[in-house]
């Protein structure tokens, strides 16, 4: 008996490093680099699921990129009609999320 309860915990710990790292893809639905001339360099936000411009020579640098549109601030990102609009759809990353890794939390009470 004490026999299984190893093999049966090598195998509980092995299904779910496997999971974790299926869980770490960074690409996974992840939108595409925007093409915008007045931005050449990008960092990806898995947060807000936008890009920040990371062009230092850009007028641009530092503003978050969504739907063809420059926000100086996070807060702009979030107040402008658009982005409420992508955050709320099934679109948004966020939304698509389940399972091992998928960042949700309880609390005891």
């Amino acid at each position: 008996m004490n026999q299984t309860k190893k093999v049966v915990s090598k195998v509980a710990a092995i299904a779910l490093m496997s999971m974790g790292v299926a869980g770490c893809s960074s690409s996974e639905s992840q939108p595409p680099v925007p093409e915008d001339r007045n931005c050449g360099a990008w960092d990806y936000d898995g947060d807000d699921d936008v890009y920040k411009c990371s062009d230092r020579s850009s007028s641009y640098h530092g503003s978050y990129y969504h739907a063809g549109a420059y926000y100086s601030n996070k807060n702009q990102l979030y107040d402008s009609k658009s982005y409420k609009s992508y955050r709320n759809s099934s679109s948004f990353k966020s939304s698509s999320r389940s399972g091992f890794g998928s960042g949700s939390h309880s609390s005891g009470g």
